[in-house]
């Protein structure tokens, strides 16, 4: 089992704490109606040393990431990582900056053969990090380590944004649009 729901959220005129809040309330929403499927309940939830969120001597994972107005639940049955981020453009400057400080040399390599698309292409080797380090449960601490060229991921784009899973786990990847709760939409990677 593999799965990814997502929720794209009105986020228009929020404050920034305001945002905050309406994503991080999306993506628990998600979570508990995902779990709710399998018998579980939030409540179950805990946090690891380093504050990954797991229902122990379980075998049902999650991971949540959310971002600008979207919010995005993973769920597997093995350790899963979900990132998104939505696009944007950063300047040379901030994008170089970060990528001494947290890409490995191959993955800043990759980007100077992106220059006309440099945003896009950081951001996309972000989330796959993200992802990585989301999994694992080492947290931003070991994103530098993260090597996103030689592990098995999905990476997937939706209009303004970019995401990237990372898991073990088998199978084809279902992913739900459950923006208008009506009719959920379902697509298979």
């Amino acid at each position: 089992m593999k799965k990814i729901l997502y929720k794209q959220l009105n986020i228009e005129g929020l404050s920034p704490k305001e945002q905050r809040r309406a994503e991080h309330d999306c993506v628990y929403d998600l979570l508990t109606k995902e779990l709710s499927l399998y018998g579980r309940s939030i409540g179950e939830v805990v946090k690891d040393k380093n504050g990954k969120p797991f229902i122990p001597g379980d075998d049902i994972f999650f991971s949540l990431s959310h971002a600008s107005g979207l919010c995005v639940c993973a769920v597997c049955d093995r350790a899963v990582g979900v990132d998104a981020e939505a696009l944007r453009t950063m300047d040379e400057v901030t994008i170089h900056r970060l990528a001494s400080r947290y890409l490995t040399e191959a993955e800043q390599s990759r980007l100077k053969g992106n220059s006309d698309r440099m945003s896009e292409a950081f951001l996309s080797i972000w989330v796959k990090k993200e992802s990585i380090v989301k999994r694992s449960g080492v947290g931003i601490v070991g994103i530098k380590d993260a090597d996103s060229e030689n592990v098995d991921l999905y990476f997937f784009s939706l209009p303004g944004y970019v995401l990237s899973l990372c898991t073990e786990a088998g199978g084809p990847l279902e992913i739900f649009d459950c923006t208008d709760p009506i009719e959920q939409k379902k697509s298979g990677f």
